[in-house]
């Protein structure tokens, strides 16, 4: 209905729709902090078609002219700036049951956040020199994990064991304890 309604809606009308629509859960905040999750690339100001900052990144086919590509697309100034607000979106909270439609989409999105932030710091350490990329500190198992659960979840079993393999390859598994 608000597709059609021939009104101009704002972000929070749209993301209050979905967190009734969708999550069925009022005044929740999910949908809007969806919305605010897709608009990484604005913030970087990144523009390239069909394609993110931090999927690039992650996943480029041509990682030896990864820096270029991504200087001729954004500046490290605005790279930091779209960390920053992952940053501040990882920081929301919900209260959902465990095992609910709504904690799985929350779980989906911060899967999204946290592989953007991976991206992004990747990005960035590639023009940076004085940052270091990976974070060996962290574990990212869980973040395979959790990927790996929503996607059993959300779709067939086909192709997860390429996803889990494109995403091992670009995450430093092999350096956790």
């Amino acid at each position: 209905q608000l597709a059609w309604n021939g009104k101009g809606l704002n972000d929070e009308d749209i993301g209050s729709a979905v967190d009734n629509l969708v999550f069925n859960k009022t005044g929740c905040g999910l949908g809007i902090n969806f919305i605010h999750l897709a608009c990484l690339d604005q913030i970087m100001d990144f523009k390239l078609p069909n394609n993110s900052l931090p999927w690039l990144a992650l996943f480029s086919a041509q990682p030896e002219k990864l820096p270029e590509h991504i200087l001729e697309q954004t500046t490290l100034d605005q790279m930091k700036k779209g960390l920053a607000w992952l940053e501040q979106l990882n920081e929301n909270k919900f209260s959902c049951t465990k095992d609910s439609p709504f904690h799985h989409a929350e779980v989906e999105w911060r899967v999204g956040i946290e592989l953007s932030m991976i991206g992004t710091q990747r990005a960035i350490s590639l023009i940076d020199s004085s940052t270091h990329f990976p974070d060996t500190s962290k574990n990212y198992n869980q973040v395979l994990e959790n990927f790996q659960n929503i996607w059993l979840l959300r779709a067939r079993r086909g192709g997860l064991t390429e996803a889990i393999q494109l995403l091992t390859n670009a995450l430093p598994i092999a350096q956790n304890p």
